[in-house]
């Protein structure tokens, strides 16, 4: 989306590929994603409209594949969006496109299903992200998203905040504009969609949300 205000990182820019160097990293990675495709499988009929708003290097998609739908994938960061095509060349039912997606000729009520994960807290107005979020999804239509639960996160931070200073980072990410919790979360959420589901997931340090838009 647009850069933050304080921003350490422009987003046009950012190359988000080391973050997955670690193995630690990789495996709770892997536990966010599996619960997103359950939740996919479960709610989702296979011949459907899927949208990720800030799908990054496609892993979300990747990992939630079905040739049967139409997917289609929007990132602000040109990098992230070229690898993203080529993981997925080849694969005719998967297109990505580069932007702000509220700023695209996307047609109102044009999506099954719409992701969106780790991108809300980093939005300077949650509001807005969500506002076109709900347009772009059909009445009924499901939304899956993923915040990171700051305060838990925090907390372990501390725990090795010598660690970190060595690698010149503190206790807090420049790029989270908001700390969540599940009652927070729930509520910014309310205000736009039924919300069928919040949990904790990736042994807690992530909280999935599954909405539905009223019809």
């Amino acid at each position: 989306m647009d850069p933050k205000s304080g921003y350490r990182v422009d987003p046009r820019k950012e190359d988000h590929l080391g973050l997955y160097n670690s193995p630690m990293r990789r495996f709770l990675s892997g536990i966010r994603l599996s619960a997103i495709r359950r939740e996919v499988v479960t709610r989702i009929p296979a011949q459907s409209k899927i949208l990720e708003v800030g799908c990054g290097h496609g892993e979300v998609l990747w990992s939630c594949y079905r040739p049967e739908s139409m997917m289609t994938g929007v990132d602000i960061n040109p990098n992230s969006v070229a690898i993203a095509r080529h993981r997925f060349e080849g694969k005719p039912n998967v297109t990505f496109l580069e932007g702000d997606v509220r700023k695209m000729d996307l047609k109102d009520g044009s999506f099954d299903c719409i992701l969106c994960t780790e991108v809300v807290e980093h939005i300077p107005d949650p509001t807005d992200v969500l506002n076109e979020i709900s347009r772009l999804l059909k009445p009924g239509g499901i939304f899956i998203s993923t915040v990171p639960w700051e305060h838990l996160l925090v907390l372990l931070r501390t725990l090795i905040l010598p660690v970190r200073l060595l690698q010149g980072r503190g206790v807090l990410v420049p790029e989270h504009l908001h700390y969540f919790n599940k009652t927070g979360y729930r509520k910014l959420l309310e205000k736009h969609f039924t919300v069928l589901s919040v949990r904790r997931v990736e042994f807690a340090i992530r909280i999935l949300a599954v909405c539905e838009k009223p019809a």
